[in-house]
This record gives structure tokens, C-alpha cells and sequence, in this order.
């Protein structure tokens, strides 16, 4: 699958599993507080793009959203 996983559930935050430029595609629980939630790709809601130059680093993505 993706290497994107789900780290602390803090607002805006995940952790990346690659060392690798990813782009993976995460639904959005609560989008004013900018919560991500894990595992359930096929419901997409928004294109998150996490760039990490070290594995299992925690980043804040970009979130990309259409409205």
C-alpha cells in the first residue's frame, strides 16, 4: 500500500513510514481542526502530500482541499 501512516493524533499530523516524496490519499474526520484519520484510504476526502527526508518523521502535510 501506501507508505503513509497514522502517528499521534495530534491536529495536522502524521507519520511518514518512507524516506520517500509520498503522496497518499487520507479522509479527513474533523476538518476545522485538521484531524486525520488512518487506515480507510478508499473514502477519500482530501489529497494529503507529505514530503520526508527522514523515515518516521512527524510533519505537518499540506491539505489540499477543493472548497
Amino acid at each position: 500500500m501506501i507508505g503513509v501512516r497514522v502517528g499521534d493524533r495530534e491536529p495536522g499530523r502524521i507519520r511518514v513510514a518512507t524516506a520517500e516524496t509520498v503522496t497518499a490519499r487520507i479522509s479527513v474526520v474533523n476538518t476545522k481542526a485538521r484531524t486525520l484519520c488512518a487506515t480507510t484510504v478508499r473514502r477519500i476526502s482530501r489529497v494529503v502530500t507529505v514530503t520526508s527526508p527522514v523515515p518516521n518523521e512527524v510533519l505537518t502535510p499540506t491539505v489540499t482541499s477543493s472548497r
